[in-house]
């Protein structure tokens, strides 16, 4: 019961976050980040990727700024139980996203909500997830 009622409440704060995204959209004058925002979806959160060093070759891999991403919910993972998969398009899995902030982002893909993600390449080799609302 404990659990149904941190779910209806993640739920709930994803919701206000969500609002608050669709209030900003109406109120700021259009620009090139609301124009991103209405072909991506609104922007959720920007978190680090974090399990990029074991994935199996990975110190080979080329990421581009702006890829395209996938992050599928995990239930099963023996290391985190609320683990969120970053995959590139392809399905090649690339990461996770971080076991301290992925409550929300993994209550809303089992809720089947479709969020969507976008790679950010920073110095010193930082990469981050942007999160995306599913289009509106």
């Amino acid at each position: 019961m404990l659990e149904g009622i941190l779910l209806a409440v993640i739920a709930l704060l994803a919701l206000l976050l969500w609002l608050r995204a669709e209030k900003r959209n109406r109120q700021s004058p259009e620009g090139p980040e609301q124009e991103q925002e209405r072909e991506e979806g609104p922007l959720l959160d920007v978190l680090a990727l974090r399990g990029f060093s074991y994935i199996p070759g990975g110190e080979h891999l080329a990421l581009w700024e702006g890829e395209e991403l996938i992050l599928k919910r995990e239930p099963d993972n023996p290391f985190d139980p609320k683990a969120v998969a970053v995959l590139r398009e392809n399905g090649q899995r690339i990461g996770y996203l971080p076991r301290e902030y992925n409550a929300i982002p993994a209550a809303l893909l089992e809720e089947g909500i479709l969020l969507t993600g976008r790679l950010r390449l920073g110095n010193y080799g930082k990469k981050e997830v942007e999160i995306r609302w599913p289009r509106s």
